[in-house]
């Protein structure tokens, strides 16, 4: 049980020394205001106080005036220590605020207070005890009366109006009050003398003063040049003020009095956060080129190699179609070679190196393929789909939307911490007279309360621990979103999760996509009135000899060449009915060979098949003539369907 005799107690004896310290207190003042109305010389009569009514046993007083020095000294013992002037400095090392010192100049402790005035320290109050620690010192009980003795006008009974030094501040520090920008002056040591107005706004009130508090605690990530330094050093600051994330551009320099002594430092902080931004924005945009030309140069052969996967395993199905097990394995091959080939082309299209010209796009399908992409990622979340919406055709850059949808799914995934479940859904939704898309992206994760939504889509806005992120990725949502004349709508409460609509409007002129898929049609020889003759060019044997056994079932002969020159000169010598030309091989490209073609007048159709093409280079080979395009890798069925189409015509 609680002994409320001893909580008496205690509270007693706590007001009593309260009550002692205020005793002590009243006492000291008093005793300085009598030298005040005595007028006695406070250099004879301070350090005697101060000896008597504090735990220290020597004070030196020391006043500076130009350039001559007086001094006030006091101490119990006869024989003691000489405290010198160099000796102060160097510990004070410039410093406006008190410093404790132990074991220097012969004391246990000692204390000094610099008298500042304007800046500009005029004397110091010094303090030594030959014993004992620094827990018996009540250190704010002496800068107190430091202070006061200082403020009342004891050391100094009149001062001047400013000295040079001090006409020189008070003149700057007029001025640069009014600047646009936050301005705050330290001195060597890293302590804050003086902010402008701007600064103090900026800066959280839960730690004003702000006056003599280090500046690492206002900016943790602020990095101090050398006082050495005599030039302005320009760099970048972070700063985080509540959910906000500011980048600062921070320019440091010295700060010299009338005789070109550099005394403080100042720091102006410019909010460079928009330019940052952009800065970012397009470091994105070059990392993604670069990823681009990366993927593209891998792209042609992985597809020329999931070509010969891909294209041999639907030859091969002609032959075992009997044979259920060998049937079986050859489409667990077809399916891996069918989604590595996917994966390969949602890769090429997340680091397209350029914008894509508009085109009309499924929704469905670029959300599909983002989870693709994620597959691993999202390997312990469920993904739940609904996809209700029969008008999903738009016309736009599907790249834009596979950024949103890869965001949103991060996000998702991050919020559940790797576990729970996504759900996707689509439908069509009418707001006046516009018809819209809607795209829901779900998450059973964390949540988040009303003043995190606020600021959900700011730029540098960010909930993530991690320092390299920037959070620029909702922001880039929203923007995007804002550029098809579309909004967002979030919902999100503590513990159940968050739900993203999205809202895009659907041009009603756009048609739908075709249902369906084409029916293939194989051709036999018989079919034919003639036999065609198609001249297939290509880096690789495997491909030639694919088309072979292809076309030759459909009563088409084929001649194969892997070099552009050799191409050239059989077209010289033959006929043939139609050429399937790769874009990137040794010697003479694709394109190059296509535009001698034509300068030779055929007007043979032309084929062009390849393992990575831009639409930059499809729009290019178009001009020069290009027929019909067959992408790798590709099927038996690709090659008949597009024979076909030729043969049609």
């Amino acid at each position: 049980m609680i002994d409320d005799s001893q909580i008496m107690h205690d509270i007693v004896k706590s007001q009593l020394l309260t009550q002692e310290k205020f005793l002590n207190l009243y006492s000291t003042l008093s005793r300085f205001f009598y030298i005040l109305d005595e007028s006695k010389h406070p250099l004879g009569e301070i350090p005697r106080i101060f000896i008597e009514e504090t735990e220290f046993d020597t004070c030196l007083i020391i006043l500076i005036k130009d350039g001559k020095i007086q001094e006030g000294f006091y101490s119990i013992y006869q024989d003691t220590n000489k405290i010198y002037l160099t000796d102060i400095e160097r510990l004070n090392n410039n410093s406006l605020f008190p410093s404790l010192h132990n074991n220097v100049c012969g004391y246990q402790i000692i204390y000094i207070y610099p008298m500042v005035s304007n800046f500009n320290i005029e004397g110091f109050i010094v303090l030594g005890k030959k014993k004992d620690s620094i827990e018996d010192i009540p250190i704010k009980y002496i800068d107190l009366l430091c202070r006061c003795c200082h403020r009342l006008g004891i050391i100094h009974k009149r001062y001047d109006a400013m000295e040079k030094t001090s006409h020189f501040l008070q003149d700057s520090f007029s001025m640069i009050n009014n600047l646009p920008y936050p301005f705050i002056v330290i001195e060597n040591s890293g302590k804050v003398i003086w902010m402008n107005e701007r600064a103090k706004k900026m800066l959280p009130r839960d730690i004003y003063p702000y006056s003599g508090i280090h500046i690492y605690e206002l900016f943790p990530e602020m990095r101090l040049e050398s006082s050495e330094k005599d030039s302005a050093v320009r760099g970048d600051l972070p700063f985080k003020k509540g959910d906000k994330k500011i980048i600062f551009e921070v320019d440091q320099y010295p700060i010299y009095n009338p005789e070109g002594k550099a005394i403080f430092k100042g720091i102006i902080l410019k909010d460079n956060t928009e330019f940052k931004l952009s800065e970012e924005e397009n470091l994105f945009k070059e990392k993604m080129e670069t990823l681009g030309m990366l993927s593209a140069g891998i792209a042609h052969d992985f597809n020329n190699m999931l070509t010969g996967i891909l294209g041999y395993s639907s030859l091969l199905k002609n032959f075992i179609h009997n044979d259920e097990r060998l049937l079986k394995y050859v489409e667990v091959i077809e399916r891996s070679a069918e989604r590595a080939s996917s994966l390969t082309k949602q890769l090429l299209n997340f680091a397209r190196k350029q914008e894509r010209p508009s085109h009309k796009f499924d929704v469905r399908a670029v959300i599909e393929d983002s989870l693709i992409l994620l597959c691993e990622t999202l390997k312990n979340i469920t993904v739940e789909r609904n996809m209700e919406a029969t008008h999903c055709i738009i016309e736009g850059d599907e790249s834009e939307f596979q950024h949103i949808f890869l965001n949103l799914f991060m996000n998702a995934k991050e919020a559940m911490e790797g576990k729970g479940t996504i759900k996707v859904s689509t439908k069509n939704v009418t707001i006046g007279d516009l018809e819209y898309i809607l795209i829901s992206v779900e998450d059973t994760g964390k949540g988040m309360d009303d003043k995190l939504k606020e600021k959900l889509f700011a730029p540098y806005s960010t909930t993530k621990k991690s320092g390299r992120n920037m959070g620029l990725g909702l922001y880039r949502v929203e923007r995007t979103v804002k550029k098809y004349n579309g909004f967002i709508e979030v919902e999100s409460e503590i513990g159940k999760g968050t739900k993203f609509s999205i809202y895009i409007p659907i041009n009603r002129d756009v048609l739908k996509e075709k249902k369906g898929t084409p029916q293939l049609v194989t051709l036999d020889g018989e079919k034919l009135k003639q036999r065609k003759k198609v001249l297939v060019v290509d880096d690789e044997e495997f491909i030639g000899e694919m088309f072979s056994i292809v076309l030759n079932k459909m009563g088409i002969d084929v001649l194969y060449c892997n070099r552009g020159d050799e191409a050239l000169h059989h077209l010289k010598n033959k006929l043939f009915d139609c050429i399937v030309l790769d874009i990137i091989m040794p010697g003479m490209k694709g394109d190059e060979v296509l535009k001698e073609i034509r300068k030779m007048g055929l007007s043979i159709p032309v084929i062009i098949s390849s393992g990575y093409m831009s639409e930059d280079q499809r729009e290019k080979v178009k001009s020069l003539g290009a027929n019909l395009f067959l992408d790798k890798p590709f099927t038996e069925k690709n090659i008949i369907s597009i024979m076909k189409e030729i043969i049609d015509d």
